[in-house]
């Protein structure tokens, strides 16, 4: 709960956050976490949801370089119980680098958990009241969302006490604040390719503010992440180019070299050659040792500042030379705003790209950041807007939408009066011959994530292995075409392809299901047949493909779906007018539309067979409980990704079928089935 003098002290912080100038805006942060640490309340059941809940408040708190303690308090359970409920203490920040937060709150009292039991005070600010109405929401989720005892959301402030042994708690919407509960944070929900934000670049000009104080912003926020990044070192090579990605270069050298660390700036561009804002950063570092790049030896921490998002083409000399050289060196490596080499709009690499180990990035979140080659070669990735005027950067349409847990499509909660017809019956179709288990790891997705009731049509050597692994799932075989038209009639959503095969038996099924009048996502085996022609795609469906199978649809090579991954997606959603999914990292969503949305969740344990199968029965599972196919899809993508992300931290080996529990868990925390 955020009471009235948090926001006074948020304005206070501002105002001398503004008066101070830029350097001040850690320790601004630090008083302004403290006011929010001292206000701000949470609720927590005993057991473990609200352990739970601890972690993910350190988890969240971390972020931050917050340190501190957490209070929890245990609840009654007896006939008029005293309700006793949980606060937040005295977390302080630590200015110049960031603290973990090192308590983690869980059942072992070894890890230093500090219990306390606080009966309710209605004239304490600090504790929250029990008996509170409601909430409330409407069905589309407006208004806030609840969420299970220790949890996080991101609106109203109210919490509300339940008969049983749950407590729900709904937290403020605050702009700058809504971040921290995200999965990933710091990074902006809005994504803009390289032109876009050159033109709010001008246009922050433009409205008043100089384009050297601009530069200057971000050369502040490399040097606080660099400080941050590695708090230990005190020598930094600056390798500077042409434009204004060199002069944010030479603003960071001058102030590591005010702050006394031994600092060589390579100048791989000639200087003389800099104009504007770039020659007036070049002339703030004049007096910093600067050589012509010759293929001097690198040392301490390496600054990217060659080229930014003004390649053109592939890399050239000398640059060529200089980033094979930073490569090479085994050093940290930081970039200004894009590693050199990458494309800042399809997120594709050049025969010389730098790998940078941290990548600080400005003003609006470039798309190519996210997805194709970037996750190898971006390292940490650190976003600054330098303090731009929200009202003028919402002037520019965003490219596409970064998914995230407080921006995703609303399953909405079920009534108590429930029944599983009103949440579809999924019709998955697949498994030849020797494929059976790519369709019963889609029917057992689908189950998992909320469908009324799984239908899987299939060979006949599969039922028996289906009906011992999950007798929920009503199982048919088929032997041909006809057997399959009485199914997909008491269908509502279709799931056509996993482990299908391209022989006689498939093709005639998936003939079948394209010429059916119902919602469908298509997977493997039948966007490989709708590759070559065989067959038409239905209305209101999906389309999964990983590179490989987009390269069949369009009809070219895999490099050419890579070199520009947001160009292809929005290219195989217009040609077969759905909403497409290539997945792959940095995973995209685009419908015919012209929407596109981005996930950038996952883990590279999460390359394995079996995998596309969960997605693809995810999605039609969404679907049949009303969402939209887009957002089915953008939903679906991200809880898979998180899951994968989750249980692909336990490293190699992980299987498909594992992370069917955890999005069936990340589903319920995120968005409950019961309000």
């Amino acid at each position: 709960m955020l009471g009235n003098g948090f926001f006074q002290h948020r304005r206070a912080v501002h105002e001398r956050s503004k008066a101070k100038g830029s350097d001040s805006l850690l320790d601004a942060l630090g008083q302004l976490l403290q006011a929010l640490a001292d206000q701000l309340v949470i609720v927590a059941a005993q057991g473990v949801a609200g352990h739970i809940g601890f972690f993910r408040l350190g988890q969240a708190l971390r972020h931050f370089g917050v340190a501190g303690q957490i209070v929890h308090a245990q609840r009654h359970h007896a006939q008029r119980s005293r309700h006793q409920f949980v606060r937040v203490g005295t977390f302080a920040a630590v200015g110049g680098h960031i603290v973990h937060f090192a308590v983690i709150a869980c059942v072992k009292p070894a890890l230093q958990v500090l219990l306390v039991l606080c009966q309710v005070k209605p004239a304490d600010p600090y504790f929250l009241k029990a008996q509170l109405t409601p909430p409330r929401l409407d069905r589309q989720g407006k208004g806030g969302k609840i969420i299970k005892c220790g949890e996080w959301s991101s609106n109203s402030g109210h919490a509300q006490r339940e008969t049983g042994t749950k407590v729900r708690i709904i937290l403020p919407d605050i702009g700058a604040y809504r971040r921290m509960f995200d999965t990933k944070p710091h990074l902006p929900d809005a994504l803009y390719s390289a032109a876009q934000v050159r033109d709010l670049d001008a246009r922050l000009i433009a409205a008043g503010t100089p384009g050297l104080e601009l530069m200057q912003r971000a050369a502040h926020a490399t040097w606080r992440a660099i400080r941050r990044r590695w708090p230990e070192a005190n020598q930094l090579t600056v390798l500077a180019g042409r434009g204004n990605n060199a002069g944010d270069g030479y603003l960071v050298a001058a102030l590591a070299d005010k702050a006394g660390w031994q600092v060589n700036v390579l100048a791989v561009g000639d200087p003389a050659g800099l104009t504007g804002d770039a020659a007036s950063a070049h002339a703030a570092a004049s007096g910093i040792d600067t050589q012509a790049w010759g293929g001097q030896p690198l040392a301490g921490v390496v600054l990217d500042a060659l080229l930014g998002t003004g390649l053109n083409g592939e890399v050239r000399e000398p640059f060529l030379s200089a980033i094979n050289a930073i490569n090479a060196s085994g050093l940290p490596v930081a970039a200004v705003d894009i590693p050199s080499g990458l494309s800042a709009d399809t997120g594709h690499k050049s025969d010389a790209t730098v790998r940078a180990d941290l990548t600080v990035t400005f003003i609006g979140l470039k798309l190519g950041l996210l997805t194709g080659d970037a996750a190898d070669l971006v390292g940490e990735l650190v976003f600054d807007d330098l303090q731009a005027d929200p009202a003028l950067v919402a002037q520019t349409p965003a490219s596409a939408k970064r998914l995230d847990a407080h921006n995703l499509p609303y399953l909405a909660p079920r009534p108590r009066t429930a029944h599983k017809g009103l949440f579809g019956r999924v019709l998955v179709i697949g498994g030849d011959h020797g494929f059976g288990g790519a369709a019963l790891l889609c029917a057992e997705s689908a189950l998992r994530s909320g469908a009324g009731m799984l239908t899987l049509a299939t060979r006949a050597e599969h039922v028996p292995a289906a009906l011992t692994r999950m007798p929920e799932i009503m199982s048919a075989a088929i032997r041909s075409a006809n057997q399959l038209m009485a199914l997909i009639e008491s269908a509502s959503v279709l799931v056509v392809g996993p482990g299908m095969g391209q022989g006689s038996w498939g093709r005639s099924l998936l003939s079948a299901a394209a010429n059916a009048d119902r919602p469908q996502v298509w997977d493997a085996d039948a966007l490989n047949m709708l590759a070559a022609g065989q067959v038409s795609l239905p209305k209101n469906s999906v389309i999964t493909p990983h590179p490989g199978e987009a390269a069949r649809l369009l009809g070219v090579g895999i490099k050419d779906i890579q070199a520009d991954r947001p160009a292809a997606v929005r290219a195989l959603a217009r040609k077969f007018n759905t909403v497409c999914v290539l997945k792959g990292s940095g995973s995209l969503i685009a419908d015919a539309d012209g929407r596109l949305a981005l996930c950038n969740h996952g883990h590279p344990a999460m390359a394995t067979a079996g995998l596309g199968d969960v997605l693809a029965g995810l999605i039609g599972a969404l679907m049949a409980q009303h969402l939209t196919p887009f957002d089915a899809a953008c939903l679906a993508v991200w809880l898979h990704a998180s899951a994968g992300q989750k249980v692909g931290e336990s490293g190699r080996g992980l299987a498909a079928s594992d992370i069917i529990p955890a999005i069936r868990q990340l589903l319920e925390e995120l968005q409950p089935c019961l309000i």
